[in-house]
């Protein structure tokens, strides 16, 4: 998943290290990025896992949501700690 993300310069919505802009030009321009986002999580997903983020707002809370769901809030503890010290986990799909 983060290989088809990164393609299309996305997973920075996805991983939440990407800021909402102050400018009004790129406001515009985030917004489609961070639908384009949402919508492309949620097109691979399964009645069983769209049930899960019904109320999730954006792309990263759909991401961490599943993560928690798959794997309990532990592997995203890890993955925290590991953007820090590179383990490979960001590795591990969904």
């Amino acid at each position: 998943m983060r290989m088809m993300f990164s393609k299309h310069g996305l997973w920075r919505f996805v991983d939440g290290s990407v800021t909402i802009p102050h400018d009004e030009n790129q406001i515009t321009d985030y917004n489609e990025k961070a639908t384009k986002a949402f919508a492309l999580l949620c097109e691979h997903l399964t009645d069983a896992q769209l049930a899960h983020i019904q109320y999730c707002e954006n792309v990263k809370s759909v991401w961490e949501t599943l993560c928690d769901v798959r794997f309990g809030s532990a592997i995203r503890r890890w993955k925290d700690l590991d953007e820090g010290y590179n383990f490979g986990l960001d590795l591990i799909a969904i």
